[in-house]
C-alpha cells in the first residue's frame, strides 16, 4: 500500500512538473508581442516622409534591427490579396558600411522612431524585426496598413 502511495506521489509531482515547463515555455528567447508600430498618418503622398513609431508596451528591453544608428525594417506592399516583400531597409546591415554599429534598444513605455520615403503607390505596412538580444531577432512587430497616393 505504502509502495502504491508513493507511485501516485510521484505521478502527481511529474505532471506538476510538465504544467510548470509547459507555462515557462513562452519565457525562451522569443519575446510576447509587446512593441506596436504606427504611422504618423494612413494616406501619403509619394513626396512625403511616412514616420514609423515603435512603442515597448512590455517589461522588458527591447532590441531593434537597425543599421548604422537607423531604425532597420522590411516594407511589405499589399497586391492580389497577399502581402509580398516591397523594400528592406537595412535589414540586414549591409558588411563594410564606415557608420559605428549600435544597439538599438527601446526600454519600457519607450520609443524609437524611422522613416521612409515610398515613390510607388498602393497599400503597404512595416515589418520590424526585435528580441531580447541584438544577436537574435526572433520576431517582428507589424505596423498599421497606409496608402501611398
Amino acid at each position: 500500500m505504502l509502495s502504491r502511495i508513493k507511485s501516485l506521489v510521484f505521478i502527481c509531482l511529474l505532471f506538476a512538473a510538465i504544467a510548470v515547463l509547459e507555462s515557462c515555455e513562452h519565457m525562451g528567447n522569443e519575446p510576447e508581442q509587446t512593441l506596436s508600430a504606427f504611422t504618423d498618418k494612413a494616406t501619403y503622398t509619394t513626396e512625403e516622409y511616412i514616420t514609423i513609431t515603435v512603442t515597448n508596451n512590455g517589461d522588458f528591453v527591447a532590441h531593434l534591427a537597425s543599421c548604422c544608428a537607423s531604425l532597420s525594417y522590411y516594407i511589405d506592399k499589399h497586391e492580389n490579396g497577399t502581402w509580398r516583400l516591397f523594400s528592406n531597409q537595412g535589414v540586414p546591415c549591409p558588411p563594410g558600411l564606415a557608420c559605428p554599429s549600435r544597439d538599438l534598444v527601446v526600454a519600457r513605455a519607450e520609443h524609437q522612431v524611422g522613416s521612409a520615403l515610398l515613390s510607388e503607390r498602393g497599400t503597404f505596412r512595416i515589418r520590424v524585426p526585435y528580441g531580447r538580444s541584438n544577436e537574435y531577432l526572433a520576431a517582428e512587430v507589424v505596423s498599421n496598413t497606409f496608402v501611398v497616393q
